[in-house]
């Protein structure tokens, strides 16, 4: 089996609304669409999602890269040969989700090769896991909303974005808890919002209110992030610190394992693909630490591609974080994932079971 051609087609859906965090604001996904195409008529999909603020990723970006870079030597090339591809790949620094769609589109062609779902041609059995949902930015009335109706609609775990007003953190959380007591898992995304004298305070306080995680307190690159985790813990011992914007890469993780600095890892399979959420996860077994599957705002492509990888890699003791695609009113698959009572379910499709509707990919293709 040989690879006859890489596509890169870039695409807009609109969110319906705009939605904040502490370091950005979008109203779209302005996301690539990847496929692999094999002289043997099987092909694999991905997503590669631009994040210009984290990644320094954009649509057009990725598509230069794919198309200038990346497609010139996959020309030919096996799918299996994934050693090799990365290798090549590697040779251009940075380019997370670009590499990441290639890596995971190469794996769906595999399982599709293999006549396997991607899950279990991962080595997974479970096809079901429960979801996080994303409370957004808003007023707090509508925060608290938000969170009223996904649990009417079955959803346990919540996740609050932050970082801007640690005093309206502390308070939002607290009326959250307040509202629906202890039935519901609940954490904070501080988007490395807050200053090491607020972090340690916040951190306390929230804890007081059964927030036992809270992701990316302080800025990455803060030269007392070495330090900090210490006072953290000795303020608030229950709480433990996710890594994600600090662990873009499995060389990040180990870096911040080694430095003691996080206490789980937000895996993202956008940007680390199938390959390098193996080596992820290796560390992570190896360090005895906790992950769990965060989001990239991915659209069902995505959203299919994270649940795969999931359960194909048993990432399942906590809530995913995969429940965006449902703000979306289009989408480019034939069929939606399926949520049902607040967890995603996977059917027996073989690879990852993408189809994507020409027609709307007409319409939404830029």
């Amino acid at each position: 089996m040989k690879i006859t051609k890489v596509e890169a087609i870039p695409f807009n859906i609109p969110y319906g609304k705009t939605l904040k965090w502490a370091t950005g604001q979008a109203d779209a996904a302005n996301h690539v669409l990847i496929i692999i195409h094999t002289n043997e008529g099987i092909k694999g999909y991905a997503e590669a999602i631009p994040r210009p603020t984290i990644y320094g990723e954009s649509q057009i970006s990725i598509v230069t890269a794919i198309k200038n870079w990346f497609e010139p030597f996959l020309l030919n090339k096996n799918p299996y040969s994934l050693h090799s591809i990365q290798l090549e790949m590697n040779k251009f620094p940075g380019n997370n989700t670009a590499k990441g769609a290639i890596d995971m589109a190469l794996v769906d062609i595999q399982a599709r090769s293999a006549s396997q779902p991607m899950y279990r041609f991962l080595g997974g059995e479970q096809t079901s896991i429960p979801l996080t949902w994303m409370v957004n930015l808003d007023t707090p009335e509508k925060m608290i909303d938000q969170v009223i109706e996904k649990y009417e609609q079955g959803y346990k775990s919540f996740k609050v974005k932050g970082g801007i007003d640690p005093v309206q953190d502390v308070e939002l959380v607290k009326n959250i808890r307040n509202t629906l007591g202890e039935k519901i898992f609940l954490y904070i995304d501080a988007n490395q919002g807050y200053s090491l004298s607020t972090a340690g305070k916040v951190i306390r306080e929230l804890s007081e209110y059964g927030v036992s995680l809270i992701e990316e307190p302080l800025p990455k690159d803060i030269y007392v992030r070495n330090f900090s985790k210490i006072r953290f813990l000795s303020s608030a011992p229950d709480v433990c610190i996710l890594g994600d914007e600090s662990v873009f890469s499995a060389k990040d993780v180990l870096r911040e394992l080694n430095s003691d600095t996080i206490d789980m890892v937000s895996l993202k399979p956008a940007r680390t693909g199938v390959s390098e959420s193996k080596e992820i996860m290796t560390l992570v077994n190896l360090f005895g630490v906790d992950v769990l599957i965060g989001t990239q705002g991915e659209t069902a492509i995505g959203t299919i591609l994270s649940a795969q990888i999931a359960l194909g890699l048993n990432v399942i003791n906590y809530p995913a974080e995969l429940s965006f695609f449902t703000i979306f009113k289009e989408n480019l698959v034939t069929e939606q994932p399926e949520v049902i009572n607040g967890e995603l379910h996977l059917n027996d499709s073989i690879g990852s079971g993408i189809e994507i509707d020409e027609d709307r990919l007409a319409f939404s293709r830029l």
